[in-house]
Protein backbone atom coordinates (compact mmCIF):
# COMPACT_ATOMS: atom_id res chain seq x y z
CA UNK A 1 0.00 0.00 0.00
CA UNK A 2 1.32 3.25 -0.82
CA UNK A 3 1.57 5.45 1.86
CA UNK A 4 -0.12 8.85 2.34
CA UNK A 5 -0.44 12.02 4.39
CA UNK A 6 -2.89 14.31 5.19
CA UNK A 7 -2.58 16.81 8.35
CA UNK A 8 -4.61 16.24 11.15
CA UNK A 9 -6.51 18.99 13.09
CA UNK A 10 -6.73 18.86 16.51
CA UNK A 11 -9.80 20.71 18.11
CA UNK A 12 -8.78 23.74 19.97
CA UNK A 13 -5.00 24.03 19.62
CA UNK A 14 -4.23 26.94 17.63
CA UNK A 15 -2.43 26.77 13.85
CA UNK A 16 0.76 28.24 15.73
CA UNK A 17 1.42 25.17 17.95
CA UNK A 18 2.75 22.61 15.63
CA UNK A 19 1.41 20.63 12.65
CA UNK A 20 0.67 17.12 12.73
CA UNK A 21 0.98 14.62 9.83
CA UNK A 22 -1.03 11.66 10.00
CA UNK A 23 -0.56 8.89 7.18
CA UNK A 24 -3.01 5.62 6.43
CA UNK A 25 -0.37 3.21 7.23
CA UNK A 26 -0.77 4.92 11.04
CA UNK A 27 2.29 6.80 11.28
CA UNK A 28 2.14 10.20 12.43
CA UNK A 29 5.09 13.07 11.85
CA UNK A 30 5.35 16.42 13.24
CA UNK A 31 6.27 19.69 12.43
CA UNK A 32 7.51 22.90 14.91
CA UNK A 33 10.59 25.04 15.57
CA UNK A 34 12.06 22.28 16.98
CA UNK A 35 10.87 19.25 14.45
CA UNK A 36 10.77 19.22 11.18
CA UNK A 37 8.79 16.28 9.67
CA UNK A 38 10.13 13.37 12.22
CA UNK A 39 8.13 10.46 13.30
CA UNK A 40 6.53 10.59 16.53
CA UNK A 41 6.61 8.00 18.88
CA UNK A 42 3.46 7.16 20.30
CA UNK A 43 2.51 6.25 24.05
CA UNK A 44 0.45 2.75 24.70
CA UNK A 45 -2.49 2.66 27.09
CA UNK A 46 -4.32 -0.76 27.35
CA UNK A 47 -2.28 -1.71 24.07
CA UNK A 48 -3.89 1.30 22.04
CA UNK A 49 -1.25 3.73 20.48
CA UNK A 50 -2.37 6.82 21.70
CA UNK A 51 -0.03 10.60 20.90
CA UNK A 52 0.91 12.54 23.80
CA UNK A 53 1.93 16.15 22.84
CA UNK A 54 2.55 19.52 24.06
CA UNK A 55 2.54 23.40 22.77
CA UNK A 56 3.07 26.18 24.89
CA UNK A 57 0.52 29.21 24.70
CA UNK A 58 1.41 32.83 23.71
CA UNK A 59 1.53 35.16 26.42
CA UNK A 60 -1.39 38.31 26.95
CA UNK A 61 -1.13 41.33 25.46
CA UNK A 62 -0.46 42.68 29.23
CA UNK A 63 1.91 40.01 29.76
CA UNK A 64 3.81 40.74 27.00
CA UNK A 65 4.05 44.38 27.85
CA UNK A 66 5.63 43.47 31.36
CA UNK A 67 7.94 41.67 30.04
CA UNK A 68 8.96 44.12 27.54
CA UNK A 69 9.28 46.77 30.35
CA UNK A 70 11.58 44.36 32.00
CA UNK A 71 13.95 43.69 29.61
CA UNK A 72 14.03 47.53 28.30
CA UNK A 73 14.93 48.15 32.25
CA UNK A 74 17.85 45.32 32.20
CA UNK A 75 19.57 47.03 28.88
CA UNK A 76 19.07 50.27 30.42
CA UNK A 77 20.90 49.80 33.55
CA UNK A 78 23.41 47.38 31.82
CA UNK A 79 24.44 50.60 29.49
CA UNK A 80 24.35 52.76 33.18
CA UNK A 81 27.20 50.25 34.40
CA UNK A 82 28.82 50.45 31.36
CA UNK A 83 29.28 53.90 31.00
CA UNK A 84 30.07 54.13 34.94
CA UNK A 85 33.09 51.92 34.59
CA UNK A 86 34.26 54.54 31.79
CA UNK A 87 34.33 57.24 34.24
CA UNK A 88 35.43 55.29 37.06
CA UNK A 89 38.33 54.30 34.97
CA UNK A 90 38.98 57.81 33.90
CA UNK A 91 38.87 58.94 37.07
CA UNK A 92 41.58 56.75 38.29
CA UNK A 93 43.52 57.53 35.43
CA UNK A 94 43.36 61.12 35.85
CA UNK A 95 44.17 60.29 39.94
CA UNK A 96 40.39 62.07 41.28
CA UNK A 97 38.53 60.52 43.51
CA UNK A 98 36.50 57.18 42.24
CA UNK A 99 35.98 55.28 45.13
CA UNK A 100 32.45 56.67 46.28
CA UNK A 101 31.35 56.15 42.79
CA UNK A 102 32.74 52.58 42.34
CA UNK A 103 31.00 51.31 45.78
CA UNK A 104 27.81 52.50 44.04
CA UNK A 105 28.74 50.60 40.37
CA UNK A 106 29.01 47.47 42.49
CA UNK A 107 26.04 48.10 44.14
CA UNK A 108 23.96 48.17 41.06
CA UNK A 109 26.04 45.60 39.97
CA UNK A 110 24.91 43.24 42.61
CA UNK A 111 20.90 44.33 42.58
CA UNK A 112 21.08 43.72 38.49
CA UNK A 113 22.49 39.72 38.78
CA UNK A 114 19.57 39.10 41.57
CA UNK A 115 17.25 41.18 39.03
CA UNK A 116 18.42 38.82 35.92
CA UNK A 117 18.46 35.45 38.28
CA UNK A 118 14.53 36.26 39.68
CA UNK A 119 13.16 37.24 35.94
CA UNK A 120 14.97 33.84 34.90
CA UNK A 121 13.20 32.08 37.37
CA UNK A 122 9.82 34.24 36.58
CA UNK A 123 10.35 33.12 33.05
CA UNK A 124 10.75 29.47 33.42
CA UNK A 125 7.50 29.59 35.77
CA UNK A 126 5.24 31.22 33.10
CA UNK A 127 6.81 29.10 30.32
CA UNK A 128 5.85 26.10 32.46
CA UNK A 129 2.46 27.40 33.46
CA UNK A 130 1.59 28.22 29.74
CA UNK A 131 2.55 24.81 28.63
CA UNK A 132 -0.79 23.08 27.15
CA UNK A 133 -0.89 19.24 27.15
CA UNK A 134 -3.40 17.38 24.75
CA UNK A 135 -3.24 14.20 22.21
CA UNK A 136 -5.62 11.93 20.39
CA UNK A 137 -5.33 7.25 19.71
CA UNK A 138 -3.93 6.95 16.33
CA UNK A 139 -6.45 5.10 15.53
CA UNK A 140 -9.21 6.97 15.82
CA UNK A 141 -6.45 9.58 14.08
CA UNK A 142 -6.49 7.47 10.80
CA UNK A 143 -10.39 6.79 11.04
CA UNK A 144 -10.95 10.36 10.92
CA UNK A 145 -8.87 11.29 8.03
CA UNK A 146 -9.24 7.98 5.60
CA UNK A 147 -12.51 5.85 6.22
CA UNK A 148 -15.75 7.31 5.09
CA UNK A 149 -17.77 9.13 7.41
CA UNK A 150 -19.73 6.92 9.86
CA UNK A 151 -22.87 6.21 10.24
CA UNK A 152 -25.23 7.15 12.84
CA UNK A 153 -24.26 5.56 15.64
CA UNK A 154 -20.91 4.12 15.01
CA UNK A 155 -18.58 6.30 17.69
CA UNK A 156 -15.78 3.51 17.93
CA UNK A 157 -13.17 2.16 15.87
CA UNK A 158 -12.11 -1.32 15.46
CA UNK A 159 -9.00 -3.24 14.58
CA UNK A 160 -10.46 -5.84 12.43
CA UNK A 161 -7.39 -8.24 13.31
CA UNK A 162 -7.88 -7.12 16.64
CA UNK A 163 -4.44 -6.03 16.93
CA UNK A 164 -4.53 -2.79 18.75
CA UNK A 165 -1.65 -1.18 17.11
CA UNK A 166 -1.96 -2.07 13.48
CA UNK A 167 -3.68 1.72 12.67
CA UNK A 168 -3.19 0.77 8.89
CA UNK A 169 -6.63 2.09 7.16
CA UNK A 170 -7.62 -1.07 6.19
CA UNK A 171 -7.41 -2.48 9.38
CA UNK A 172 -9.91 0.04 11.03
CA UNK A 173 -13.34 -0.38 10.71
CA UNK A 174 -16.47 2.49 12.32
CA UNK A 175 -18.62 0.36 14.48
CA UNK A 176 -21.39 0.95 16.83
CA UNK A 177 -22.13 0.08 20.18
CA UNK A 178 -23.12 -3.45 19.21
CA UNK A 179 -20.63 -4.16 16.31
CA UNK A 180 -18.06 -2.92 19.18
CA UNK A 181 -19.68 -5.85 21.08
CA UNK A 182 -19.95 -8.59 18.57
CA UNK A 183 -16.96 -8.19 16.97
CA UNK A 184 -14.63 -8.43 20.87
CA UNK A 185 -16.30 -11.80 21.14
CA UNK A 186 -14.25 -13.30 18.36
CA UNK A 187 -11.28 -11.15 19.44
CA UNK A 188 -8.85 -14.52 20.72
CA UNK A 189 -7.82 -12.49 23.84
CA UNK A 190 -11.45 -11.84 25.28
CA UNK A 191 -11.63 -15.81 24.24
CA UNK A 192 -8.81 -16.66 26.11
CA UNK A 193 -9.80 -14.95 29.02
CA UNK A 194 -13.06 -16.77 29.28
CA UNK A 195 -11.72 -20.15 29.50
CA UNK A 196 -9.10 -18.53 31.93
CA UNK A 197 -11.70 -17.69 34.20
CA UNK A 198 -13.49 -20.87 33.45
CA UNK A 199 -10.44 -23.12 34.29
CA UNK A 200 -10.01 -21.29 37.44
CA UNK A 201 -13.64 -22.14 38.71
CA UNK A 202 -13.05 -25.52 37.79
CA UNK A 203 -9.40 -25.16 40.12
CA UNK A 204 -11.74 -24.13 42.87
CA UNK A 205 -13.84 -26.50 42.86
CA UNK A 206 -11.64 -29.00 42.69
CA UNK A 207 -10.44 -27.82 46.20
CA UNK A 208 -13.80 -29.48 47.40
CA UNK A 209 -15.36 -32.91 47.79
CA UNK A 210 -18.47 -33.98 49.74
CA UNK A 211 -16.76 -34.87 52.69
CA UNK A 212 -15.05 -31.49 53.06
CA UNK A 213 -18.35 -29.47 52.29
CA UNK A 214 -20.13 -31.61 54.69
CA UNK A 215 -17.45 -30.56 57.35
CA UNK A 216 -18.29 -26.90 56.46
CA UNK A 217 -21.86 -27.51 56.73
CA UNK A 218 -21.46 -28.43 60.08
CA UNK A 219 -18.89 -25.51 61.16
CA UNK A 220 -21.70 -22.77 59.88
CA UNK A 221 -24.17 -24.74 61.85
CA UNK A 222 -21.87 -24.11 64.40
CA UNK A 223 -21.70 -20.65 64.16
CA UNK A 224 -18.11 -20.36 62.45
CA UNK A 225 -17.19 -17.10 60.39
CA UNK A 226 -16.95 -17.24 56.58
CA UNK A 227 -13.63 -16.30 57.08
CA UNK A 228 -12.53 -18.82 59.61
CA UNK A 229 -13.79 -21.53 57.27
CA UNK A 230 -12.61 -20.14 53.88
CA UNK A 231 -9.19 -20.17 55.75
CA UNK A 232 -9.14 -23.52 57.05
CA UNK A 233 -10.08 -25.08 53.76
CA UNK A 234 -7.86 -22.90 51.33
CA UNK A 235 -10.88 -21.52 49.37
CA UNK A 236 -12.30 -17.92 49.36
CA UNK A 237 -15.10 -16.05 51.45
CA UNK A 238 -17.50 -16.16 48.82
CA UNK A 239 -17.35 -19.91 48.46
CA UNK A 240 -18.61 -20.79 51.41
CA UNK A 241 -20.75 -17.90 51.21
CA UNK A 242 -22.56 -20.03 48.22
CA UNK A 243 -22.69 -23.35 50.32
CA UNK A 244 -24.22 -21.52 53.34
CA UNK A 245 -27.15 -20.26 50.69
CA UNK A 246 -27.20 -23.44 49.02
CA UNK A 247 -26.04 -21.80 45.29
CA UNK A 248 -23.15 -24.44 45.50
CA UNK A 249 -23.36 -28.24 46.58
CA UNK A 250 -27.43 -27.52 47.85
CA UNK A 251 -28.40 -30.98 47.77
CA UNK A 252 -25.72 -32.19 49.55
CA UNK A 253 -27.46 -32.33 53.46
CA UNK A 254 -25.55 -32.23 56.45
Amino acid sequence: MTELWKKYKFKGVPSYALRIEVSNLGRVKSYSRVSNGELVKAGNINGYLRMNLKYIQRRGKKEQENLFVEKSNVRKEREWIAKSEKKIATLKFKKQPWKQKEKMLLERKQKLKLKIKDNSSLLLKDQQQRIVHFGAMVHRMVAELFLPKPKVGQHFVIHLDFNKKNNAVKNLRWASQAELTRHNEKNPSVIRAKKNIKTRKLITNAKLNPQKVLQIKNLLVRGKTLREIAKKFHVSDMQIYRIRTGENWGKLKA
